[in-house]
């Protein structure tokens, strides 16, 4: 029997692609505009993420990184959508151990 049924725990293997945006990253590491002005950003392992596109919208020097990047886009986005079957089938199998506003994020399979 899988973690996620054994435990209601979510069981990521390998590493996951991820597609925060630039809100979600000044949030999450508690960035201001002070500290991003300091000079140029590297987003190291940025994923499928928005942030630094967001950073230099708003005139920050930004490049980002990840091995992903090797990929062509339409590999990236058939990637992507694998991970979000996947990732929607093992949080169904542990939805009673979650908050509906979660489950139900998820299950949109939105990443904004």
């Amino acid at each position: 029997m899988s973690l996620e049924k054994n435990q209601g725990v979510y069981e990521q293997v390998g590493v996951a692609m991820t597609c925060r945006s630039y809100q979600e990253y000044m949030d999450m590491f508690s960035l201001t505009k002070e500290l991003l002005g300091r000079g140029p950003i590297l987003d190291v392992g940025a994923g499928a993420s928005s942030f630094t596109a967001g950073a230099n919208r708003l005139g920050y020097m930004a490049t980002a990184v990840d091995p992903l990047y090797e990929m062509d886009s339409q590999e990236i986005y058939a990637r992507g959508k694998q991970e979000i079957i996947e990732s929607t089938k093992k949080l169904g199998r542990i939805a009673s151990t979650l908050r509906r506003g979660v489950v139900r994020f998820y299950n949109n399979g939105v990443c904004m």
